[in-house]
């Protein structure tokens, strides 16, 4: 059984970022999603059990998705330059890893099913079961968690 990583765009929106590393078949939209293609704001990234997806955002957030995950890049306002003002992600199951990019960091935030984590210059990963319960390890960095 091949490893498949999914993104698929909601709207044919704006480029955000792009994928730098792909460990398995991904697919989207367009067909296989490769090292380099783009991704894009309203996209969603899906893996399968063992799929795996690196992902780089235009002001240098780092994302990585890991096995049976769901992400949603659900916002993203350019700040000018390298930056931006937004970057919203909604994580509904799975894992993550998060590493801040050269932003403000109150323009980064991450949604779940538990509630939504404020980052702080940080990295951090994420746990999501599936009964929506949220586990957060910070690696270096703060972060707030609101629960909802």
């Amino acid at each position: 059984m091949a490893a498949i990583v999914i993104a698929t765009p909601v709207h044919a929106a704006d480029k955000v970022g792009e994928a730098v590393n792909i460990t398995t078949q991904v697919r989207g939209a367009a067909g296989n999603l490769a090292k380099g293609d783009d991704i894009h704001r309203d996209e969603t990234i899906r893996t399968n059990v063992s799929g795996v997806g690196a992902f780089r955002f235009e002001d240098g957030t780092k994302l990585a998705v890991g096995p049976n995950s769901s992400v949603v890049i659900d916002d993203y306002v350019y700040g000018g330059g390298n930056t931006v003002k937004k970057l919203a992600l909604g994580a509904t199951k799975g894992t993550l890893r998060w590493i801040s990019g050269k932003s403000d960091h109150s323009a980064y935030q991450i949604k779940t099913p538990s509630g939504t984590l404020g980052v702080r210059g940080t990295a951090f990963d994420v746990y999501i079961g599936r009964n929506g319960i949220t586990a957060v390890t910070l690696l270096n960095g703060s972060a707030q968690f609101c629960g909802v």
